[in-house]
């Protein structure tokens, strides 16, 4: 899915680190998750669960990408 703007798209295993840096940083997670942030393993499997639920079609993540403009 896109706009002008930004491309929305499934998160992929190549996007675990990205992931674990955003839950990992306290100025991100005080607005998520109650403040709290997520060590490695944490990350991991909430990470991992998403690809679960892409395939029942439950609640998916995915990952918001600006464009360049130019």
């Amino acid at each position: 899915m896109e706009s002008e703007r930004l491309r929305m798209r499934p998160f992929s295993q190549e996007d675990f680190n990205f992931y674990k840096e955003l839950v990992q940083n306290e100025l991100v997670m005080q607005y998520i998750n109650g403040g709290v942030s997520l060590d490695e393993a944490e990350a991991r499997l909430w990470f991992d669960r998403q690809f679960e639920r892409y395939e029942d079609e439950r609640q998916t993540g995915f990952l918001l990408i600006e464009k360049k403009r130019g």
